[in-house]
């Protein structure tokens, strides 16, 4: 399931400074990608359980295992 990783609210924020510093995520800036790409992995290291977990997805703020 999707779940707030604890002690993870720090991904928000920064992506809002990427917001406030290069515009909405709609007007396709490529510094604004770049400034969300250098945030924290939400998926390093790896959150998910080994046992059954194929993957994990990160979901900007969350993470789908």
């Amino acid at each position: 399931g999707v779940r707030e990783r604890p002690g993870d609210g720090l991904f928000y924020p920064r992506y809002l400074d990427c917001i406030t510093k290069y515009g909405s995520p709609y007007t396709k800036n490529s510094g604004f990608a770049t400034c969300v790409q250098n945030l924290p992995d939400q998926c390093t290291p790896n959150p998910c359980d080994r046992t059954g977990t194929q993957a994990c997805q990160d979901l900007m703020g969350n993470f789908f295992c």
